[in-house]
Formats: structure tokens, sequence, C-alpha cells
């Protein structure tokens, strides 16, 4: 197996959502401090932006808040935060292994500094039950390849 699947061999991904509880609401309000953390998050986890025009993309809100989200080679991370709330929620998806999407969340959490958090994993498709649907579904075509981000549960 291939080491991009380290951690949920059986998956093609693994996400995490959270809600976080800011106190500090100065912090989230505006796009440059959302940019830097979100920039931080994805250097230092070792994930890699894929190289396109617009990405990542940040749009300011009037008067305040923020989206602000990447594409991922591995897959996407995006940050939302509603200042008036103390709210920021987050999105982190990667199909090249869970250690990288929890290090970009404890970068973010870091960063952000939440008072409360409400953290949600989830690891997605089940590659096994997918392969076996889809030979069930196209025994004629049996001898054809399967795709290698099939076969390896990434891309």
């Amino acid at each position: 197996m291939k080491k991009i699947l380290k951690g949920f061999k059986d998956f093609i991904g693994y996400q995490i959502i959270a809600d976080f509880k800011i106190d500090n609401v100065n912090d989230i309000k505006y796009k440059r401090n959302i940019e830097e953390i979100l920039n931080e998050a994805i250097s230092k986890s070792g994930l890699k932006l894929v190289k396109e025009e617009n990405n990542p993309m940040i749009h300011q809100f009037k008067p305040y808040g923020v989206t602000a989200g990447a594409v991922l080679e591995q897959s996407h991370l995006y940050i939302h935060t509603w200042p008036e709330y103390g709210c920021v929620t987050i999105d982190i998806f990667s199909c090249s292994g869970k250690e990288q999407a929890e290090l970009a969340f404890e970068i973010l959490k870091e960063k952000l500094e939440p008072t409360e958090i409400k953290k949600r994993t989830i690891y997605r498709v089940k590659i096994r039950e997918e392969v076996t649907r889809a030979a069930k579904l196209d025994r004629k075509m049996s001898n054809r390849k399967m795709p290698e981000h099939i076969k390896y549960g990434g891309r």
C-alpha cells in the first residue's frame, strides 16, 4: 500500500468539521488576518496548494467577516468567520492522510485561540465497498485496469 493510505487505508478521505467560539473577534473580522492563518496552516502542515489563479480565494464581507478557501492537491481547507457571533467554522478534507489534516487543524486552533471547540471527524467513502459495488455492476469489464486513484485511495 502507498504511504498516503496510512491511518485510513480503507477510505478515500478524512474530513474535519469544526466550530470555534472566539472571544477576540478582532482577529477574525478582516481578510488579512484570516489569509495569514490559512496560509500558515497549509504550509506548516505539509498540505500543498493547487497553483491556480485566485487560489486561495479570500472574500471580505461588509462590514466584517471572511470566507477563505483553498483548493489543495489533497482536497480543500475552508474557514468562515462570523465576528458578530464570535464564531469560526472550519472544514478540512484530505485524501492523503489523517495526519496532515489534524496538523492543519492544530495550527488553526493555535492561531485562532478558540474558547470552545465542537469538532467532528468523518472517514469518507469506504474504498472496499465502492470497489465491490463497481465490480458487481460491471463484471463484463473485469479485464480492464482499475484507475490508480481508486486502487490506492487517493489522487
